[in-house]
């Protein structure tokens, strides 16, 4: 099997998991509130992994991956959010990552930290699942993959806007990289492409998939497609109607 080029960028740190929420110090954020079982003090959580990771923490805060609450002025606690919708199989995807990747260390109880009580509860419609790794191209992609079963990088780049077509060709072959995703030469309209589909081998990729049908529960599959159908119905530069058109009439 010919071995794959990892460019410098996708390369996660030695030894460590793909960088799956867009960095390394959110990977060990997360992964270390799901050893905790419980939730931390804050200031717990700066001395087991430093402040460095203060800043990444609150990205993760507003994509509702991480709940932060507050009891009296200075006690504040953070820990996974039960409220988002894939919370259950992101925690086993979390303690999995741990159990193949080492580096990882379960947090030590503060006296302080058994009062933190359960995290509070905050309706779901005002989180975007969009937003689960990284950013929505990086989530779209996985879901497009896992909702086709193989998904081909020109497909891909039809569903987002023209701006962000580079971004798409470059999240798929990240995957790639990580050995999520393994890709294959497909003929499509007497065209060759590269068609990109999970890769079974990879110990991670049953539970990336659990994550994704719970995200595709939360998130309905037309949504997904809303965009294609609307890119597909522009007129092509071949057709007859891309001229002179009257006000109001097949804009694109």
């Amino acid at each position: 099997m010919r071995a794959v080029a990892k460019p410098r960028a996708y390369q996660p740190r030695v030894g460590g998991p793909p960088l799956l929420f867009a960095t390394d110090v959110r990977m060990t954020i997360l992964v270390t509130l799901a050893l905790a079982r419980g939730p931390l003090r804050q200031k717990n959580l700066w001395k087991h992994l430093g402040k460095l990771a203060k800043t990444a923490l609150y990205p993760l805060v507003e994509r509702g991956l991480v709940a932060m609450w507050r009891l009296g002025p200075s006690n504040v606690y953070v820990a996974l959010d039960p409220c988002h919708p894939a919370a259950q199989p992101l925690r086993r995807f979390l303690l999995r990552v741990a159990e193949l990747y080492p580096g990882f260390v379960t947090p030590t109880y503060g006296v302080d930290d058994r009062d933190g009580g359960d995290p509070p509860l905050r309706p779901r419609r005002r989180r975007d699942v969009r937003y689960t790794f990284g950013d929505p191209i990086r989530t779209m992609v996985l879901l497009l993959v896992h909702l086709r079963g193989e998904l081909v990088g020109v497909d891909a780049e039809r569903i987002v806007p023209y701006l962000e077509r580079c971004s798409v060709r470059d999240v798929l072959w990240m995957y790639r990289a990580f050995g999520l995703l393994e890709s294959r030469y497909v003929v499509q309209n007497r065209r060759h492409a590269n068609g990109f589909r999970f890769d079974e081998r990879h110990p991670l990729v049953p539970y990336v998939q659990e994550v994704l049908a719970a995200l595709d529960h939360a998130m309905p599959q037309w949504r997904v497609r809303e965009r294609r159908q609307r890119t597909e119905a522009i007129p092509k530069r071949s057709d007859p109607r891309r001229g002179r058109r009257k006000s109001g009439q097949w804009k694109w």
